[in-house]
């Protein structure tokens, strides 16, 4: 017999394998086992031999996606099956690779898939006209009911939506819906919640609140405030200008006041916040410097030196001196704070992070 009939029935030659899935060799007409397969390459495709759909899926599947489960052994998606469960926790769950299936499709608070009916029992506001179910999403209007407190006027016994009250500018007022009478201001952010009154800030305490509503009276929300040293350096520092350096570094410079019968005093205290930190800079003299944090004057300008390590009207200050060819001098980036600028309350907090 000759070698390659031998070859053939002994299966041992080289197999010639057709390109329509068959997995059949065109030589001995046998069919390749056991079929190969990889994630990387076609589904349930044969790596060796190119067979299609051989796979019989007994090897198990994995979860593949919310609609779809992944053989184990040839990576072919398939549906999952799905056997109802309907309980509010559970739509459907798949047998094939045992994923429970949690979310319900709803439909006017049924879901169309399980049977499964929500029971809405909690819901969120949904706008002037109504609610919405947590968990169904589905609209019902609101339930009404009068609440007549300094709160509210009327209030959603479901959801707890509540409205305001009208006809309320001073304190005397009714509310013509509810009937609630407006007796006394209750502030929020310097401005009566019922009334819309904006408070006049007639006086402030020791940490610069308004002893009538309580809230922080600034010049301007972009002011900084320091109340409680024992310096004499408490008040409202109102912006007033920045230089700015290479790289981004500044100092920006403030003026201090205080809030007296609702008049604004300047305190003759100035505030200067260095930033300058990036890069070394010559602010005048003989040598360079980084130099961070808050020093408090009456001056108009600031000598920076070493000697601001250990002055007075000093808040967080971190200072490296430098001669002129970079070389570094001295340097004391601890954050020193004299003992007179120990604030009790302030927004004059932030501490620069860096080494010479």
């Amino acid at each position: 017999m000759k070698p390659y009939k031998i070859a053939l029935l002994a299966g041992t030659h080289q197999h010639r394998w057709p390109d329509d899935g068959s997995g059949i060799c065109e030589k001995c007409h046998r069919e390749h086992s056991p079929h190969i397969y990889q994630s990387n390459h076609p589904p349930n495709v044969c790596r060796i031999c190119g067979a299609v759909g051989k796979c019989q899926h007994t090897a198990g599947f994995s979860y593949s996606s919310p609609e779809q489960h992944s053989c184990k052994n040839c990576f072919e998606k398939i549906n999952h099956t799905h056997d109802i469960v309907g309980t509010e926790t559970v739509c459907w769950h798949c047998p094939d690779c045992n994923n429970y299936h949690s979310f319900h499709t709803f439909n006017e608070g049924g879901c169309t898939v399980c049977g499964w009916i929500c029971p809405h029992s909690a819901f969120s506001p949904d706008g002037d006209s109504g609610h919405t179910c947590n968990k169904c999403n589905m609209f019902f209007e609101h339930t009404m009911q009068t609440t007549g407190t300094a709160a509210a006027c009327m209030t959603c016994s479901v959801c707890g939506y509540s409205t305001s009250h009208t006809g309320i500018s001073v304190v005397g007022d009714t509310c013509p819906v509810c009937g609630y009478k407006h007796s006394e201001h209750i502030w929020s952010s310097g401005k009566c919640k019922i009334c819309g009154i904006v408070c006049s800030h007639p006086s402030v305490n020791s940490l610069g609140c308004c002893t009538t509503c309580g809230t922080l009276v600034l010049m301007d929300q972009t002011d900084l405030y320091g109340f409680g040293s024992s310096g004499g350096y408490d008040g409202v520092y109102h912006f007033d200008r920045e230089i700015n350096y290479q790289g981004g570094d500044n100092l920006k410079i403030y003026r201090g006041y205080r809030r007296e019968n609702s008049t604004w005093i300047a305190t003759g205290y100035n505030l200067f916040s260095f930033a300058v930190y990036k890069n070394i800079t010559q602010f005048g003299g003989d040598y360079a410097y980084r130099i961070t944090g808050y020093v408090f004057t009456k001056n108009d300008s600031v000598n920076v030196s070493p000697a601001l390590l250990n002055a007075n009207g000093v808040r967080y200050l971190k200072l490296a001196q430098y001669n002129l060819d970079g070389s570094l001098r001295d340097a004391d980036t601890a954050g020193y704070t004299s003992d007179d600028c120990m604030f009790s309350a302030t927004d004059i907090n932030i501490v620069y992070n860096w080494n010479p």
